[in-house]
């Protein structure tokens, strides 16, 4: 992305609906960034994990992970898009 250099103003201001599409937000979210993240995740701590005293660990890196490949989505949109 940082080769690309995009137009930053434009990235920044892509932040920022110009209208809220609730339904479409939520869509886009749902379907790109939360499906795939989860089945990984949920794949490689099914034996890392087995006491509920671990449940704040566990949701701590599920966070994580989200936030991620949040990231990683909006950098693949913004290369996409260049």
């Amino acid at each position: 992305m940082l080769k690309i250099n995009p137009d930053w103003s434009a990235v920044l201001s892509g932040f920022i609906p110009s209208n809220f599409d609730w339904v479409s937000i939520i869509a886009l979210v749902g379907t790109t960034i939360v499906p795939y993240n989860l089945f990984l995740h949920a794949s490689t701590i099914q034996n890392k994990y087995s006491h509920v005293s671990q449940l704040k660990a566990l949701r701590i890196e599920t966070i994580v992970a989200v936030l991620l490949g949040g990231v990683i989505s909006m950098l693949i949109v913004i290369v996409a898009a260049s």
